[in-house]
């Protein structure tokens, strides 16, 4: 139980935390491809849209008993198409666990997405680091060794808990905010990302305590989202570095809660544990439309307002 739990959270270090470092890369294409940064965002929420869409299909196929076969042919893909790749191992990965954990399965999975926190961490040090001295190709070559050491150890070793079910007769925009808006240089930009990132880590695990002991797992949620509203509005008023470095902060603490949460939600939604990866795949299906225009929309947003951020923020 202890060893799925932690290969779990490799799995989120590949998908989640992997989006999650794509602020670099976005100014790096913007910088030299000469792009908006509404083109750009469209390959990174693309990216999260498959992670969020496939699940519709992997969630069924989880409950067949080929969950080793989904983590073999999702490592192989991503080195093809990322987000396909990290949308079929991501949510049957998620599913195992909470197969595990009868009670307080809220508290598990979590637990298990402090992954992605590091994982955008140590990704987006790669990147940064990598990109103006190797160049693209070995940057992507260096975080793929990344991806392929952490997949093998999750295919080597994860296992299975329940029996095969019978078959039946399917955030980077507050660093180009800082670069373009403040004057940031590319180094602070990075300090904002992992901020961001960082930030969220140990608040995963306090929200999961506080929806088992208070609220629920549904409803923490809905209050996560209205304080992230509250923070969009703050957002307007953040005209040093200083005060975006806090933003940056009460961002990666409300976002990474409200990440755990999605996922901690899903097992109470069903009592049925052989119908629990269809129900969840449904929902992060449905999820995918918001990560899928949501960047994009934001980018053409501030195009609309001549680079100004305001009409994105309200």
């Amino acid at each position: 139980m202890t060893l799925t739990f932690l290969l779990s959270s490799l799995v989120l270090v590949n998908t989640i935390g992997y989006a999650n470092s794509y602020g670099v890369f976005e100014q790096y294409y913007v910088s030299k491809l000469r792009l908006s940064v509404s083109q750009i965002s469209w390959a990174g929420s693309i990216q999260v849209f498959l992670l969020c869409a496939v699940p519709i299909v992997t969630g069924r196929v989880f409950h067949y008993g080929l969950l080793r076969a989904l983590l073999v042919v999702g490592g192989l893909l991503q080195g093809i198409c990322g987000g396909i790749g990290g949308g079929l191992v991501h949510n049957p990965t998620l599913m195992c666990v909470a197969t595990y954990f009868p009670e307080r399965r809220a508290f598990a999975h979590t637990l298990v997405t402090v992954g992605a926190s590091p994982g955008g961490i140590v990704l987006s040090i790669i990147r940064q680091q990598m990109l103006p001295h190797a160049g693209l190709a070995w940057t992507l070559r260096c975080m793929a060794l990344v991806v392929l050491v952490n997949s093998i150890l999750v295919v080597a070793l994860v296992r299975d808990r329940l029996p095969p079910r019978p078959r039946a007769p399917s955030s980077s925009l507050i660093t180009h905010y800082a670069v373009t808006v403040l004057g940031v240089d590319h180094s602070n930009s990075l300090i904002i990302l992992l901020i961001l990132n960082s930030s969220g880590y140990p608040v995963r695990i306090l929200s999961a305590l506080e929806a088992d002991a208070y609220l629920g797992p549904l409803r923490t949620p809905v209050v996560l989202a209205l304080i992230l509203g509250v923070l969009f509005i703050g957002w307007i008023g953040a005209k040093t570095v200083t005060s975006l470095y806090v933003l940056a902060s009460l961002f990666g603490l409300a976002n990474g809660a409200g990440q755990g949460m999605i996922v901690a939600g899903l097992p109470s939604l069903t009592t049925d544990l052989n119908r629990l990866g269809t129900r969840s795949g449904m929902i992060l299906g449905v999820r995918s439309l918001a990560v899928l225009t949501g960047p994009p929309m934001a980018g053409a947003l501030i195009e609309v307002d001549h680079g100004r951020y305001l009409y994105m923020q309200i």
